[in-house]
């Protein structure tokens, strides 16, 4: 039986980083103007790399302080699934999206169609992932004789369950855990009410990169995304800046943007080995 292993703490890591990003079959913004908008662009770039369906949130701050996260996704291409009334539904200043080529899990399950978007004891958290864990059948089986209950058979949907199971007491923490324990080829964006990361394995099997959107943040401020090829970049008109390196996690704050290197494959031992800073 798979049991998920205790780690040592990884030094803080807490920033705000991307105000915009982009995967193989997603995409993703935050702080940015028209988030949706952008980030549905980039999913058009990013359509030859999924036909099956597609997904986006969106996050937008309501009127109790709190933000509110939308979701929406269906069947067919990106333009089929996305109409105007849904996009002017979606609205916010964060997104997330993700276009679907089903490589594990079911075909045609709308359950399993990304980004998911769930809400645990920590609040709010959105994710969409590119690539196949090679320890799925484990981590399912443990999770299902915990009586964890599953809305779909995606792989994806396991690191929702290894963060919400996580035993430390921040989401950072969570998160780290949780990639500690996914072994195989895969780039993780994950948005929650307090930040955004992205994740890239440490052997870099799946790519990701990073995108500036010079102007159009906030209050004329520079937005970020990231995305799995350029293509998405070129079509949001977003400036590569560079790739995320293998087993790097960027995660968002307002201050500047931090990168934490880190080691999955070790399971027992500190996950933050280093970090680089990197100015806008």
């Amino acid at each position: 039986m798979y049991v998920p292993q205790p780690l040592c703490p990884p030094a803080c890591v807490s920033s705000w980083f991307a105000r915009s990003r982009r995967s193989r079959c997603r995409s993703v913004l935050q702080n940015v103007e028209q988030a949706a908008n952008t980030t549905y662009y980039g999913m058009v770039g990013l359509q030859h790399r999924g036909q099956e369906g597609a997904g986006l949130v969106s996050v937008a701050h309501n009127k109790s302080g709190g933000h509110d996260f939308k979701l929406h996704r269906g069947h067919g291409l990106v333009t089929d699934v996305f109409k105007p009334e849904d996009m002017e539904a979606l609205g916010g200043i964060h997104a997330i999206g993700h276009t679907r080529y089903s490589t594990a899990g079911g075909k045609n399950q709308i359950e399993g169609f990304q980004p998911f978007c769930v809400k645990y004891r920590m609040g709010n958290i959105a994710l969409a992932h590119n690539g196949n864990l090679s320890n799925a059948p484990e981590l399912r089986s443990f999770f299902e004789n915990q009586g964890v209950l599953t809305q779909s058979t995606v792989d994806s949907e396991l690191f929702l369950h290894l963060i919400s199971h996580s035993k430390r007491q921040s989401q950072v923490d969570q998160i780290f855990d949780a990639m500690t324990q996914a072994e195989g080829a895969f780039s993780v964006i994950i948005i929650t009410d307090k930040f955004m990361c992205a994740v890239r394995d440490p052997n870099g099997f799946r790519p990701l990169c990073i995108g500036r959107l010079k102007g159009r943040g906030l209050n004329g401020t520079d937005g970020y995304c990231v995305a799995s090829e350029t293509c998405a970049l070129d079509l949001c008109k977003a400036e590569y800046v560079r790739d995320v390196l293998p087993g790097l996690s960027l995660f968002s704050s307002r201050r500047p943007l931090l990168s934490a290197a880190a080691e999955f494959t070790v399971f027992c031992s500190c996950l933050a080995l280093g970090r680089c800073w990197c100015g806008r």
